[in-house]
């Protein structure tokens, strides 16, 4: 099957958010390790890394079970983490809680490039991609 438009928009978005994501974590990589260390951490010094490599893994194999498998499971899997991000990214900027700066401003970039991505999703074209049927009882 072709691949919709909107599942080529959706991994052209969704990969950028990831790149925000790279860039984001590499300029602050010292400040998480400083707030790392505030901390007990199970993982002792390998933590952070463990939770980053972790973290992006996760990410991509989103991406590959949507984008390229068509995984309805992973389209709401990742539908909720991204609900989960935009509903504390929402309660976080008025209550103080969110990182002002550079970071938080690639973070919250990141956060509406993923939004946008997970929208594509669901758009009509999309539903074939992930085994709707066609119709009009569909």
């Amino acid at each position: 099957m072709i691949r919709p438009t909107s599942i080529i928009q959706f991994e052209r978005f969704y990969l950028a958010a990831i790149g925000v994501d790279a860039v984001n974590t590499i300029l602050s990589w010292s400040d998480q390790q400083e707030r790392a260390l505030l901390h007990h951490q199970m993982f002792g010094d390998l933590t952070l890394p463990l939770t980053t490599v972790a973290g992006f893994s996760l990410a991509l194999l989103l991406w590959f079970l949507v984008a390229r498998q068509g995984s309805a499971i992973a389209k709401w899997a990742l539908a909720i983490f991204v609900g989960l991000a935009l509903a504390w990214t929402l309660y976080a900027i008025p209550t103080g809680h969110y990182s002002i700066g550079l970071s938080g401003l690639l973070g919250l970039f990141s956060t509406v490039l993923q939004a946008y991505a997970v929208a594509m999703l669901f758009r009509g074209d999309a539903r074939p991609w992930f085994g709707a049927k066609t119709g009009a009882g569909a």
